[in-house]
């Protein structure tokens, strides 16, 4: 059963800009109060960071606070959970943001879930089918998933069940994993949603929501016994960054899972850690934060930029060390939110949050004419400002219909044409057009699409042609629409200054 709320939102804060340490931009925020174990989820443009551990004297409890990132308007705003819980599995599904389980104050697991729809901003509430903490969120298509955790938050009685929303009906339904994980982490491949048991023994686990049957993928070797890992994908990857066990050496090292070839690699991270969080851009994996040695407690500032192309890897610093900050990609950015600090030896909730924004393109001609969806599609380019030397940016259209099919375009000169070739939108880009039509997509529930530019090779109608410094390059997305019948549509316009 599904009921609604609407939550009334606060204050908002001020973002306080701090200097870039690393190629793109960096700034930092604070949340409204000081958590760790945060669940964080991203719904349309807004950033959700839900429940957690707070300190009240010397006792930690469980909050029902949530703190709310506008991306467009760059402010914070708040609003509250149906029950305070600490260990939230969370993840976003169409413009839905959904949290699921967690433990209450003094470790129990609750069976309570809080839904956000981005589109009227209110809420309502769910039930699991059975009461757990320590879940795996993930979100694949139009289901989102939530696997296996424990009755306790120290991890007794783990379970084996799998919850599943598919935002597409609205109905719940349940599944099995091959065994029960406590702890257990969890990132999307494709079709399928892989599981990984923080025990130091389990295999990974891909699991099909839509035909319910799971199958194994063997320990990587290079894996051994570690725990505290971290867990994340990008497409056609999962990676495994750090981990450590008790009392030996943290691990620096980054496990890289081809999913087509099924072949594990070996990568290195700036330095050995366990406890970080990783999230991704469309043009770089980000490994933040962590414990740096098993032998106290030392949280790390360390954040680890790895190129999604070339894989070359660079190193920012965090504006407050700490340990399983919550990280959440939204609209090319990266928020770090909360964790565990150092105060006076221990480690502390914190309410620290760092913003690595990875979008580089200005955007032209915009909004664009609304589509099915009801509302416009946007565009963004991701990557380092505007330099050759790295030879690739990402391109990113959101926000356009299910199941539609297009191309991005490209071009030295910018235009506005109403109606260009029978179209309801807006063509933006004029003189020579090239066309990515070697690689067109076709979006799923999310309603994205990425493409990786080659700046030596932008396509235009007689051969590929390399970008120069001085140049500014102009792209945008053509693809199929209904109003109500078959038509096209355009998205605004993003451009980019060779330097």
């Amino acid at each position: 059963m599904t009921s609604s709320r609407t939550c009334s939102l606060a204050t908002s804060i001020a973002l306080v800009l701090t200097s870039p340490t690393a190629s793109a931009q960096w700034s930092t925020a604070t949340l409204s109060e000081a958590r760790s174990f945060i669940g964080g989820a991203s719904a349309g443009d807004v950033a959700l960071f839900a429940g957690g551990k707070v300190s009240i004297g010397a006792s930690f409890v469980a909050t029902d606070r949530v703190d709310l990132y506008g991306v467009s308007t760059q402010t914070w705003s708040q609003a509250t959970l149906s029950v305070p819980r600490m260990t939230i599995a969370a993840t976003s599904v169409g413009d839905l943001a959904i949290f699921a389980g967690g433990a209450l104050t003094g470790g129990n697991a609750s069976d309570a879930v809080d839904i956000y729809e981005a589109s009227t901003g209110t809420w309502s509430t769910a039930q699991l089918s059975h009461p757990r903490t320590g879940i795996s969120a993930v979100t694949v298509g139009s289901f989102a998933i939530f696997a296996g955790g424990a009755e306790t938050e120290l991890g007794s009685a783990p379970s084996d069940v799998i919850d599943i929303f598919d935002a597409a009906t609205g109905a719940w339904s349940t599944a099995m994993l091959p065994m029960p994980l406590p702890w257990v982490q969890g990132a999307s491949a494709g079709d399928r949603a892989v599981f990984l048991g923080d025990d130091g023994v389990s295999p990974l686990v891909s699991f099909d929501p839509v035909t319910g049957s799971s199958i194994l993928i063997p320990r990587p070797a290079q894996l051994g016994s570690d725990v505290i890992v971290a867990l994340g994908s990008t497409p056609g990857r999962l990676w495994i960054a750090g981990g450590g066990q008790n009392m030996l050496p943290m691990s620096m090292k980054l496990l890289e899972y081809d999913i087509a070839q099924g072949v594990w690699t070996v990568g290195t991270l700036s330095q050995a850690r366990g406890g970080i969080r990783i999230s991704a851009t469309s043009t770089k994996l980000v490994a933040a934060g962590g414990l740096a040695s098993s032998f106290g407690l030392v949280a790390s500032d360390v954040v680890d930029l790895i190129d999604l192309v070339d894989g070359s890897l660079t190193s920012a610093t965090l504006g407050t060390a700490r340990a399983i900050p919550e990280a959440l990609e939204v609209r090319g950015r990266v928020l770090l939110a909360g964790g565990l600090a150092e105060q006076g030896g221990s480690l502390v909730p914190s309410d620290a949050v760092d913003i690595f924004d990875d979008n580089v393109g200005t955007l032209f001609c915009s909004p664009a004419v609304p589509n099915s969806t009801g509302a416009p599609a946007t565009i963004r380019l991701e990557g380092t400002p505007g330099t050759l030397a790295l030879g690739h940016v990402g391109l990113v259209a959101s926000d356009l219909p299910e199941g539609s099919s297009g191309y991005f375009l490209a071009s030295l000169t910018q235009t506005v044409v109403p109606g260009a070739g029978g179209s309801q939108g807006t063509l933006c880009l004029g003189g020579t057009v090239g066309r990515y039509a070697m690689t067109p997509f076709f979006t799923g529930f999310d309603g994205e699409s990425t493409q990786t530019v080659d700046l030596a090779s932008i396509p235009n109608p007689t051969s590929p042609t390399a970008a120069l410094p001085g140049q500014t390059w102009s792209f945008q997305a053509w693809y199929r629409d209904a109003n109500p019948g078959a038509t096209t549509n355009f998205t605004p316009g993003v451009s980019l200054l060779i330097q």
